[in-house]
């Protein structure tokens, strides 16, 4: 009789076991089903927090204010007028070669991708600009664009020369036969920042290191480029 109370208890307690094992194992798949679902989510989600994170980067990206657009405009429109006047007196293979850089180097910079070296570039130009504008007062009938189009006039075609009249004595001394104080100026930045390095090379290495000597000879006073032209207009 004690034997067979003794089977029976076994039996019992090995159904109790394999019912709670069941109930275990049903957990367990409950729990990896959900920490699957979880996991699922999260990897779904990521792309968005990413594209998320490059909106906000895109919006944070540097931009010029109104005063460094204006002063941007004006270099642009001397560096542009510069290499006109330079491939009208210069057609040799030399001057094709540096007029392509030149033009290459200012669309580079004038790229809004380059909007730092920009940046840089327009700082370094403040002083000359404030020199410019200074001597703007001497005629209040232009506007800064205006003046430093006429200070090329001997540049400009011959339907602008029709409509203007060319004051030399608003741009300080002659140099040579068509150049002023303004027009040399920038004529030397382009010699001592392009036409003399003794390696000219059509890539972005080169523009970088051209624009960097640019930046120097405009607010350098003691550079070659200031010191032959702005620097000698004392009126």
């Amino acid at each position: 009789m004690n034997k067979n109370k003794s089977i029976l208890i076994l039996y019992i307690t090995l159904f109790l076991y394999g019912c709670d094992t069941d109930k275990f194992d049903n957990k367990l798949q409950t729990q990896s089903a959900t920490r699957f679902t979880t996991e699922q989510k999260l990897t779904t989600q990521r792309p968005n927090v990413i594209m998320q994170k490059s909106t906000i980067h895109a919006s944070q990206k540097p931009m010029l204010s109104s005063e460094e657009k204006d002063k941007f405009k004006l270099l642009k429109y001397a560096l542009d007028m510069d290499l006109k006047a330079y491939q009208q007196n210069y057609t040799n293979p030399k001057a094709e070669e540096v007029a392509n850089i030149y033009k290459n180097i200012i669309n580079w910079i004038s790229n809004n991708l380059n909007i730092e070296e920009q940046k840089d570039l327009i700082n370094s130009f403040s002083h000359v600009y404030t020199f410019i504008k200074n001597k703007l007062n001497n005629n209040p009938n232009m506007d800064i664009i205006q003046y430093v189009e006429d200070a090329y006039y001997n540049f400009q075609d011959d339907e602008y020369k029709k409509e203007h009249t060319y004051d030399s004595k608003l741009y300080g001394k002659p140099h040579g036969a068509n150049h002023n104080s303004i027009t040399m100026f920038f004529y030397l930045i382009k010699v001592n920042a392009i036409e003399r390095q003794p390696n000219l090379q059509d890539n972005e290495e080169f523009y970088k290191n051209a624009i960097q000597k640019i930046k120097n000879e405009l607010q350098d006073k003691t550079s070659d480029s200031y010191k032959y032209s702005l620097a000698l207009w004392k009126d």
